[in-house]
């Protein structure tokens, strides 16, 4: 079962048949457009970011991204000299830190 057809099973409104049904299609166009928006912003990053991208990614400045990782905060891999930082901890990260 879908999302929208999850919310479309919870939700029981009494309106008449065609107002009902605009409803519906409205929640159902809000739902693909966040669910698009999240895949669209997904794939406009690579899977693994330098210092500069990451900090740009997360919409902080490099001093504070250093601060972090300096702090354990964030994890890293070190390939050669090059510090590299998976999108998917990065969010992981900011997920488990937001209050």
């Amino acid at each position: 079962m879908s999302a929208t057809e999850e919310i479309s099973s919870k939700v029981k409104l009494d309106l008449p048949d065609d107002l009902k049904e605009a409803v519906l299609e409205m929640v159902k166009d809000a739902v693909a457009q966040v669910v698009g928006s999240s895949v669209q912003h997904e794939q406009s990053w690579p899977e693994y970011m330098n210092k500069q991208e990451a900090a740009k990614y997360l919409n902080i400045s490099a001093n504070t991204l250093q601060n972090w990782i300096a702090a354990g905060d964030i994890p890293f891999v070190v390939v050669g000299k090059m510090v590299r930082l998976s999108r998917r901890q990065l969010d992981a990260c900011m997920l488990k830190h937001s209050v």
